[in-house]
């Protein structure tokens, strides 16, 4: 059986937002003002080739790293008192068998057959199994009454029961905390030690479907993790595996040590409060004395040491301490500077040293506005801040299993390179090297408790658990400055597991809940319940969505709104954000060539192949209502890749101009762990951007200017308007000037500007454009508009070209028989020079049913001889020809095409067809709609009935599960039928809403009725 894409499934499914809590987003009301004309004109803008790009990439990632290496300094004294430690890295592993069920010892003995492996180790399958980790080792540690032995676990997946020399010491669920266990009563120092790691996976609370449905387990897991080295299932979508996938440490410390440090720092009054935990291992109350200092760490200069630090007797097991302290001459961390100071605690008893610790921190703050009309404004050191950023699925976790700390660097770079100020740690927590780095090289993060649709009711207070468990984790790292809780919690509406899983009231309880456990241990922590919310809204705090409206079709609501200025339905009287977008890109013709196996690729590059072949790629389904079907492997990659720059192109504009409302988003995804891992990914997993990744740097630039249109494609001597933004994501403003040039590659046109004030962390309508579309020697010419943004010292600050495809009007006259009546389509008529002559002739247009029926005879018979009819199936929705019945499908319903939302902007043409054989790929996409004066559906129903060509089609694409090969069956949009010596044609086409606008359409129209 083939798999079920469970994550098209999810995006399909809708979002329900037919709730009174909710308000409609619309696009933001402006009074129209236009620019004067200008005498200054822009210089052409040209775009730099993919491969100058790649040059430019190379030599702005070296740049940066010199230009961050310095924040990745430590200045700071080395501390007296290292703990002695050593890692456990050489084990053997073997999994469950039934004997071991039965007998236990068989594992502590070493029975059965085992294979070597190194820590860390991460492995399938998928599912519930067990394995074991046994090693012997020897401590030869020199102890005394005064020390204590710990083992240390950096990350086990997913529960954790260890043994030690036959003795069980403890156990751990989850995959991201650390955890230890005082082992000194049950270690040897003088002969060999046995350590036995029993590893249990499970199904996620998601659920898995392992070939014969779905089924969920107790895992909090939700669907982001390492994966494996295994082409079929560990490269793919993160699967949930299992294994010690962090260090094991064998330390020793003093009986009495400090346990954690954490600074809360307060960058309004240049203090820091500094949290210290220690713990004592005895029974007793001990008098212990505990002294400070707070230095500089990647900067020089600063040290204040030795600060007395008064505390209470220490009682048993972990005590918690509190101390203000004034930091002088506050440096302040931020993303292009980002200062970090240590505070190191010493622990004396009775005046001897017997503990040290350090903790890296920076003066940081990071707060949401709740008190202002409209709620959830992010704050940055108190400036208003807009998060950029991307999701991550395993590349940075895979750079500190492989212990690469250089490609680490290079990560967090590509990010800062494409003018990001945040990643997504997406669905889970990561190991703390990689907070680590990004508090160094000053990279925001968002860290999400793993869980993904549904929070299973048995697992209620092992949720909260982890949530402590995270927010230790993270809280003393200036770069992670938000939490959230589940990705995308499910509707009722979706078949709820209500018998399984919290109800969504219940779930908000748990938000709650885990909030109190979080502040617990960091009131400053900023929380967002929920990331792409399908149940919206959430009881607190700010809402998300998630929006694939370029992929999974009409996701969230459809691009041509999108782009007109609406956002979904959010929750009223705050701000949202949007944090996963995106479209899939095929992987570089040379990974799938080096990388890929052999039976995924076809033996020669122009051999017949469809990427259906690569596991879990949904382009071969998916890539319909986008772009045309492709026969070999180049072609399939060069088209994946050019949609997936369009679409990062438009839908980065159009969130960037709501940044009134929208105050985060986060592509999906960045870069890749793995060949073919998530092809959504900008950045392959060679590190080698695909175009998209410049697209959405473009897109990014802090300060842009942006030209947006309603149509793409136009007529000369038409008059055109366009609106011009500036897009300001810092949080200064500026004063500047726009300067708007119209010229073909012949001749420059005319040129507009206007003096303005950029406005600080927002969006601007500054004003639009009007001009005629000039007369063109050529039958079709581009049109371009090229935009500069200056400031007052006349520096260019951002550039922007828009280009329109300019078509001169066929004025040759003919005539047509309308049967029915519709306003808009004689408007239409009469653009295209057809006049609708009521008076019988043998070319007729059907829009409506009844008036079709009465004069079927006649019209039928004038096609026969030679006549022709265009039948409006969206307008009749069926009729009966010749003993054939024809009609419509909705597309998205089962049947015309299984994997969409309901109306298409692109449809494909046949590239045969002696009207359409002149056209390119694109002419019929994204056509202007004069009734919401925006690009809008050109259909929403596929032709039923037997044709004998298709002009205009998409695609039927398989039902989930199915796996289909070869080309896809295609489903009419305009197709004909040969009848006697004439010809009908069917259409599904919006002609109402289209015809004399789109110049491709209507030529192709014309043609017909001609």
């Amino acid at each position: 059986m083939a798999k079920v894409d469970g994550f098209a499934r999810i995006a399909l499914n809708g979002i329900d937002n037919n709730k009174e809590e909710l308000e409609e987003i619309k696009p933001a009301g402006f009074v129209k003002e236009y620019f004067k004309s200008s005498e200054d004109m822009v210089s052409p803008i040209i775009e730099k080739s993919y491969q100058e790009k790649l040059d430019d990439f190379s030599k702005g990632i070296e740049e940066l790293k010199q230009r961050y290496l310095p924040f990745l300094e430590d200045y700071t004294p080395k501390l007296q008192m290292e703990r002695e430690q050593f890692e456990l890295n050489d084990f053997q592993f073997r999994y469950e068998d039934d004997e071991d069920k039965r007998d236990f010892t068989r594992v502590l003995n070493g029975e059965g057959e085992f294979q070597q492996v190194t820590i860390p180790d991460y492995k399938g399958p998928i599912g519930k199994w067990t394995g074991y980790y046994r090693k012997e080792f020897q401590c030869d540690y020199d102890t005394n009454t005064d020390e204590r032995i710990y083992i240390r676990f950096l990350g086990v997946d997913y529960i954790a029961n260890v043994y030690l020399n036959g003795k069980f010491i403890g156990n751990h669920e989850g995959f991201f905390a650390p955890f230890e266990f005082d082992v000194t009563d049950y270690i040897y120092t003088d002969k060999n030690n046995t350590l036995v790691v029993e590893v249990q996976n499970d199904a996620p609370t998601l659920g898995i479907d392992l070939g014969d449905g779905k089924i969920d387990g107790d895992k909090i897991y939700a669907a982001t993790g390492y994966g494996w080295d295994d082409s079929e299932k560990g490269w793919h979508h993160c699967p949930p595996g299992a294994g010690i996938c962090h260090k094991i440490i064998i330390e020793k410390r003093n009986k009495y040590f400090i346990n954690d440090i954490f600074v809360r720092p307060d960058i309004d009054k240049s203090k820091a409060e500094v949290w210290v935990e220690i713990y004592n291992t005895d029974f007793a109350n001990v008098e212990l004395n505990l002294k400070m200092s707070i230095y500089s760490k990647n900067f020089k200069g600063y040290a204040d040491e030795n600060i007395e630090f008064e505390i209470e007797k220490c009682g048993p097991y972990v005590n918690y301490y509190r101390t203000i302290v004034d930091i002088k001459d506050m440096k302040i961390w931020e993303s292009e500077t980002p200062y970090l100071y240590k505070v190191r605690m010493d622990l004396f008893k009775d005046d001897k040293l017997v503990d040290q610790k350090a903790r890296h921190f920076g003066m940081r703050k990071f707060h949401m506005d709740e008190t202002e009309a409209v709620k959830g404004t992010l704050y940055l050191n108190n400036e208003k801040v807009i998060l950029r950023g991307a999701n991550t699925m395993g590349h940075m976790q895979q750079c500190v299993y492989n212990g690469d700390f250089d490609l680490l660097i290079k990560d967090i770079l590509i990010a800062k390179y494409c003018n990001m100020n945040y990643y997504r740690l997406t669905q889970r927590p990561v190991q703390e090297e990689i907070y680590d780095y990004c508090d160094c090289l000053g990279m925001m993060l968002q860290t999400d408790l793993p869980f993904f649709g549904w929070i299973r009711r048995n697992k209620f207070c092992e949720a909260i658990k982890q949530s402590e468990e995270m927010e230790r984790l993270i809280r003393s790292h200036p770069s992670n400055i938000m939490v959230t809780y589940i990705n995308e919690p499910f509707p009722a509406s979706w078949g709820f597991k209500g018998h399984r899983s919290l109800l969504r009231n219940e779930m908000e309880e748990f938000f709650e809940a885990a909030s109190k456990a979080i502040r617990l241990n960091n009131p400053d922590r900023v929380i967002k319940n929920v990331e792409g919310d399908y149940d919206p809204p959430t009881r607190t705090g700010l809402s998300d969505f998630h929006c694939y409206n370029m992929w999974y079709t009409n996701h969230a609501l459809p691009i041509g709104k999108l782009h007109k200025g609406y956002l979904p339905a959010i929750k009223k009287g705050w701000k949202t954000g949007c944090g996963e977008y995106g479209t899939e890109g095929l992987d570089p013709l040379e990974i799938m060539l080096e990388d890929y196996p052999k039976d995924w690729i076809p033996d020669n590059i122009n051999d017949q192949w469809t990427p259906q072949d690569v596991v879990n790629s949904q382009s071969y389904t998916m890539h319909g209502d986008w772009f045309e079907e492709q026969d070999n492997i180049v072609d399939w990659i060069k088209e994946s890749q050019k949609h997936q720059a369009l679409a990062t192109k438009l839908m980065n504009d159009a969130f960037r101009r709501r940044s009134d409302v929208l105050i985060s988003t986060a592509v999906h995804l960045l870069i890749d762990a793995w060949p073919s891992g998530w092809m959504k990914t900008l950045v392959d997993y060679r590190r080698k951007p695909k175009p998209a990744y410049f697209t959405f740097k473009e897109t990014l630039e802090p300060v842009r200017v942006n030209l947006r249109s309603d149509k793409f494609t136009v007529y000369t001597g038409e008059e055109i308007e366009i609106e011009c933004f500036t897009l300001n994501d810092t949080p200064k403003k500026m004063d500047g000037k726009i300067i708007i040039t119209i010229r073909t590659d012949e001749e420059e046109i005319c040129s507009f500007e206007k003096e303005l004030t950029i406005q600080d962390s927002t969006s601007i309508y500054c004003g639009s454009i009007k001009f005629v579309i000039p007369e063109i020697s050529n039958e079709k010419e581009v049109v371009h508009i090229d935009s500069v943004l200056i400031n007052n010292k006349n520096e260019v600050i951002n550039q922007e070209r828009l280009d329109l495809v300019a078509m001169n009007r066929d004025n040759t006259n003919a005539k047509v028989t309308t049967i029915g009546f519709d306003k808009s389509i004689e408007e239409g008529l009469n653009k295209l020079n057809l006049e609708s002559d009521n008076v019988a002739n043998n070319k007729f247009i059907v829009i409506d049913k009844n008036d079709f029926d009465k004069q079927y005879e006649n019209i039928m018979n004038n096609v026969k001889n030679g006549g022709k009819a265009l039948i409006s199936l969206n307008d009749i929705k069926e009729c009966n020809i010749e003993g054939q019945k024809y009609g419509i499908k909705i597309l998205g319903e089962k049947g015309a095409d299984s994997q969409t939302g309901k109306g298409l902007f692109f449809v494909a043409r046949n590239e045969n067809h002696r009207f359409t054989k002149d056209n390119k790929d694109k002419d019929y996409s994204f056509m202007y709609d004069k009734k919401t004066d925006s690009f809008d559906f050109i259909t929403e129903d596929g032709i039923v009935g037997e044709v004998d060509e298709h002009i205009l089609f998409t695609y039927k694409t398989p039902e989930f599960g199915i796996n289909l090969k070869g080309p896809k069956e295609k489903v009419g949009i305009l197709s004909e039928k040969k009848i006697g010596k004439g010809t009908l044609y069917f259409s599904t086409i919006k002609i109402d809403r289209l015809l004399g606008e789109n110049p491709y359409l209507d030529k192709l129209i014309k043609r017909i009725m001609k």
